[in-house]
C-alpha cells in the first residue's frame, strides 16, 4: 500500500532490497559500492542541493531501501537524523516469515522474501524534495 511521501528517521532504515552487498550494516560503501556516486551525492548533500526522495519498503515497522541507498549512506555518515522518503508498505503472505528475518542480524532482504512479498496497491513517485527548518532532509 503506498503511504505517500514523509520524513522518516534515519535510524529505522535498517535494510535493503537490491544493493545490501554494497553496504555494510551501518549503509557505509564496501568495495562494490561506487566511490565515485557516493562522492558526488556527498558534495550535493553538503553544499544544500535538493536530493529527490529516497523509496522506502515499510515491514512491520521497519524501512527497507528500494532506491537512494547512497542517499542514506551520505545522510548517516552526516549524522542526518530525518530524510525525505516515498513510503509504501507491503504485505506479506506469512508474517512469520518478515517477523523472523527482521530478527536475523543482517540488513538486506533476501530474494526468497523479496518476492514473497506483495504490495497492496502502488502510487507514483514524485521527485522534487523538501526541507523543513530545524529538521535535516535528504
Amino acid at each position: 500500500m503506498y503511504r505517500g511521501r514523509r520524513a522518516v528517521e534515519v535510524a529505522s532504515i535498517v535494510g535493503s532490497v537490491g544493493k545490501h552487498e554494497q553496504f555494510d550494516m551501518n549503509f557505509m560503501p564496501l568495495s562494490k559500492a561506487s566511490s565515485e556516486k557516493w562522492k558526488r551525492i556527498d558534495r550535493a548533500f553538503r553544499f544544500g542541493q535538493e536530493l529527490s526522495p529516497v523509496s522506502l519498503l515499510e515491514v512491520g515497522g521497519a524501512y527497507f531501501v528500494i532506491d537512494g541507498n547512497y542517499r542514506v549512506s551520505v545522510a548517516r555518515f552526516h549524522g542526518a537524523e530525518w530524510i525525505d522518503a516515498e513510503v509504501t508498505a507491503y504485505k506479506s503472505p506469512s508474517t512469520r516469515l518478515l517477523r523472523h528475518t527482521l530478527d536475523l542480524p543482517m540488513h538486506g532482504i533476501d530474494k526468497g522474501l523479496a518476492t514473497a512479498a506483495a504490495p497492496l496497491e502502488s502510487g507514483s513517485l514524485g521527485r522534487s524534495s523538501k526541507r523543513d527548518s530545524g529538521t535535516t532532509l535528504l
